[in-house]
């Protein structure tokens, strides 16, 4: 006897079947996924937080999280965003792409997708070549108006005492610390582009001497969060463009958290050098703004 009901794969609801839309599995690829019109058509609002954490605890784990805007998403693209544990939601700056709104302004082709808090970058890699296939079969679509915003922290952000400090130190020396990386970037637009998949726009603007710039979330290099530096000149591409993104910046936050946050505190150094502690905690963020350029230079060679 043929089926009436279904389980929706992404609330659990069950309802009749007429009222399902049948998808995929993004992860295993079978036909039969069904999901529930509520789920196919419902984005939340653009505050909404992915309170899931994804992954395998391990030790000196990095953490990630991806902001995924599209232009067009359709049901199966919304059931393999839902099996990596994205949740959707409501952008009014993506501009639409495809077919034409099919559920409305607040819930039509444009969405952003948040992600889980991801342990380590295997899920994350693995996604992106899950979107590669969903854009070669059409179900996904970028343009002009998407980014895909890149959050890394770390899990030594914190002192000897336990407390995030971190992030209070690298806005201290923002400029110390990003501006020539900001300037390696902006020197070859070709190749800017090629890495991060668009050039700078005021959602990802570049770093200027301001006295305010480094409170600018728009920046390309947000650090206004207390517990991660935000990459949102990156746009995705391809999945290999992606990851070698995603790793390249999980490095550089490396660079900064082991070459300048943990040394912001010693209280040994050459002092006939740098006779205070600002000019040694500035000049430990140059050696790292050095490594960072050359960290770009590296990963840019694999584009």
């Amino acid at each position: 006897m043929a089926r009436t009901t279904v389980r929706c794969n992404q609330c659990g609801r069950v309802s009749n079947i007429e009222n399902m839309v049948r998808t995929t599995s993004a992860k295993r690829g079978e036909r039969g996924a069904y999901i529930c019109t509520h789920c196919a058509t419902r984005n939340r609002n653009y505050h909404a937080t992915n309170d899931a954490i994804v992954g395998t605890e391990k030790v000196n784990q990095v953490f990630v999280g991806i902001e995924y805007e599209s232009s067009y998403s359709d049901e199966y693209a919304r059931n393999a965003f839902a099996e990596y544990k994205f949740i959707p939601t409501h952008d009014g700056s993506l501009r639409s792409d495809g077919i034409g709104s099919r559920y409305g302004a607040w819930d039509g082709n444009s969405c952003e997708y948040v992600s889980a808090l991801m342990r380590g970058l295997n899920q994350a890699s693995k996604f992106a070549l899950t979107c590669d296939r969903l854009m070669t079969d059409g179900h996904l679509k970028v343009n002009e108006s998407c980014g895909t915003h890149f959050h890394v922290s770390v899990d030594s952000m914190k002192d000897a005492h336990g407390n995030k400090t971190y992030m209070g130190y690298i806005r201290r020396f923002y400029h110390s610390l990003f501006d020539a990386l900001n300037n390696a970037v902006a020197s070859d637009p070709e190749k800017a582009v090629a890495v991060f998949g668009r050039y700078f726009n005021g959602y990802a603007k570049q770093i200027a001497r301001t006295s305010v710039s480094d409170n600018d979330r728009y920046l390309w290099v947000n650090v206004t969060n207390d517990t991660n530096i935000e990459f949102r000149l990156n746009r995705f591409v391809s999945g290999k463009q992606f990851q070698n993104l995603m790793k390249m910046e999980v490095e550089m936050t490396k660079a900064i958290v082991t070459n300048f946050c943990e040394h912001f505190m010693d209280t040994e150094w050459d002092t006939n050098r740098y006779p205070t502690r600002t000019e040694y905690r500035k000049h430990k963020a140059e050696v790292t703004a050095n490594k960072l350029v050359k960290l770009y230079e590296k990963f840019s060679a694999n584009i």
